[in-house]
């Protein structure tokens, strides 16, 4: 669970200025970048429909969680960290917490979403091709909403008409030390165990994908191979796919490039929540459940999950063919 470290000050020594440091600095550059990214994406699903599949819905699902938190959050974040108090009272304090909860959740668990279907691909093939459809994205991805907001809207809830710290000298924090075993529990359900999935479920990915690609490299015999290539592709039976010059089932190929181009993703934004989640999840498990406060930790981690909302993006469109391709007709002439 991630909390603002505004300083505690008294009200005779509040410098009313804003002061322009490194931290919204940043905050700023990491907006309007992620702004830029996630918009520019989001629109290509608008402007070709084609691009939608039930795996990219989860990667929409990633984008849309990203802008939010940069529209929502980062605005209110960037204003904040000009100001050592904060400056807009008891209502807006509660939305800083919301949007700082929900929507930070909301992208490790849109992480976890796509591991596990990554991870349903390659272990269930044929059910996966059977069953999974858009219709049915689209309800996990609801289904992932409503549930963040079950599990954390009763704490913010609390917290807003019983247990916070007044802002003007503590800062604008949810007082999780009221709450402490319920902060506990989110912290390990609600963002402990999606990081978990996500690291856990690639290496068994990464076998089953290896055993696929090993299984699709074994050639036919000389005589099979023959005879695929006597039959005449416009006179394959009904409901089969038609065969190439070199005796390979086409659909076979395009699913398997589908397979590779979704491997390649998950390997990027896996990479992506070992270095910028791991370290920020650690460092708050370790607050909140064991009381251990590593010194300076909290602005690194702070930065490295910041970072993570600009970086998902370039990586999906580097490896996605056809999100890359529309995304240089659309923006690159």
């Amino acid at each position: 669970m991630t909390n603002s470290t505004i300083p505690r000050l008294s009200n005779s020594t509040l410098p009313y200025g804003p002061s322009w440091t490194f931290s919204p600095s940043f905050t700023l550059s990491v907006q309007i970048s992620a702004i830029l990214m996630n918009g520019s994406v989001l629109t290509l699903f608008v402007r070709s429909p084609s691009l939608l599949t039930p795996f990219t819905i989860y990667v929409m699902n990633l984008f849309l969680a990203n802008l939010s938190c940069a529209i929502l959050f980062y605005t209110i974040e960037l204003v904040s960290g000009l100001y050592s108090y904060w400056w807009r009272g008891h209502a807006a304090c509660t939305y800083y917490n919301y949007t700082n909860w929900i929507f930070n959740a909301a992208m490790c668990n849109a992480h976890a979403l796509i591991a596990l279907n990554r991870l349903w691909a390659v272990t269930f093939p044929v059910s996966y091709q059977l069953y999974h459809r858009k219709r049915f994205a689209l309800g996990l991805c609801a289904a992932m909403w409503i549930y963040l907001h079950a599990c954390l809207l009763p704490g913010i809830i609390q917290d807003a008409l019983w247990y916070r710290l007044p802002e003007e000298t503590n800062g604008c924090l949810v007082n999780t030390s009221a709450q402490q075993k319920y902060a506990w529990a989110m912290q390990i359900i609600v963002y402990d165990i999606p990081e978990a999935l996500v690291l856990l479920t690639y290496p068994v990915i990464c076998y089953k994908t290896w055993k696929r690609r090993r299984a699709n490299n074994v050639q036919p015999s000389g005589a099979n191979r023959g005879r695929l290539n006597c039959r005449n592709p416009g006179t394959a039976p009904s409901g089969t796919a038609a065969l190439s010059e070199g005796g390979t089932i086409s659909r076979t190929g395009r699913r398997t490039r589908k397979v590779n181009h979704g491997f390649l993703s998950l390997t990027l934004m896996t990479l992506t929540v070992l270095i910028c989640y791991s370290p920020g999840q650690t460092y708050f498990t370790l607050l909140l459940i064991f009381s251990i406060d590593i010194p300076n930790m909290y602005p690194i981690t702070s930065a490295m999950n910041a970072l993570i909302i600009v970086l998902d993006p370039i990586w999906f469109v580097l490896a996605v063919t056809d999100l890359r391709n529309a995304f240089r007709r659309t923006y690159c002439g």
